[in-house]
């Protein structure tokens, strides 16, 4: 990630990537509920006879 490349900044550096990593995994998480409520709407209708 390019946020290696600011270690000038060392006392900030810490809590940049601690919050990127929070959003990724909040990104993360959305995308995973996303990807699941879509899986279960397209399977349920897969179904349908």
């Amino acid at each position: 990630m390019s946020c290696k490349s600011y270690g000038k900044c060392d006392g900030n550096l810490d809590v940049h990537e601690g919050y990127i990593e929070h959003r990724a995994s909040v990104i993360i998480c959305i995308h995973l509920a996303a990807h699941a409520i879509w899986c279960g709407t397209t399977s349920s209708a897969d179904r349908v006879p």
